[in-house]
């Protein structure tokens, strides 16, 4: 099929990151929890990013007291969520007698007992686990949105392919790309 378009918008999103940790196909992306039910899973679980959906996951694991590890980079939580937000997190996560969290931690392997890490001091830990979650971003398919732009075509860019966000923000972007930026 041979379309022309004269106006093309591109929201092909992006894919979660793999990183590069030996081990790593031993842990599932965080969004498999969801699709497979938090109340399917038991023992101890380990989520590898403490960004929103890392936080959250590990927050509803914990407030049904099942133990659960977040390891994060980063000095906080949520990182890229408002203060607020970040304020009211916290509280409610360490309200979680079953929940630790290690900050400014790096995880250098994973096998199938659990997650090797090191921690804010630099010290080596090994955290034993039933469940490993990978919640540590999504990369802008920009490749194959370069294969997609047609000469001449007048072209917008939304979503995680414009920038990994939050959902409000592609919706923002759908609406703006089209009803308002082509208005004649």
């Amino acid at each position: 099929m041979d379309l022309n378009p004269d106006r093309l918008i591109l929201a092909i999103g992006g894919n979660f990151i793999v990183p590069n940790i030996p081990g790593v196909e031993l842990a599932y992306q965080a969004i498999k929890a969801y699709e497979n039910g938090l109340d399917n899973i038991s023992g101890k679980t380990i989520v590898i990013g403490g960004g929103t959906i890392g936080s959250e996951l590990a927050l509803e694991l914990a407030e049904d007291n099942k133990e659960v590890v977040i390891v994060e980079m980063g000095d906080k939580l949520c990182a890229k969520g408002n203060k607020l937000y970040r304020i009211a997190l916290n509280q409610h996560i360490n309200k979680c007698e079953s929940m630790k969290v290690y900050l400014n931690s790096k995880v250098t392997k994973i096998d199938k007992n659990g997650v090797y890490l090191v921690n804010e001091f630099g010290e080596e830990v090994f955290e034993s686990a039933d469940n490993i979650y990978l919640s540590v971003g999504i990369r802008s398919n920009t490749k194959e949105a370069e294969e997609l732009y047609l000469p001449g075509v007048d072209t917008r860019v939304i979503g995680d392919l414009k920038n990994v966000a939050s959902i409000i923000e592609a919706t923002n972007d759908g609406y703006f790309a089209g009803e308002i930026e082509w208005i004649d």
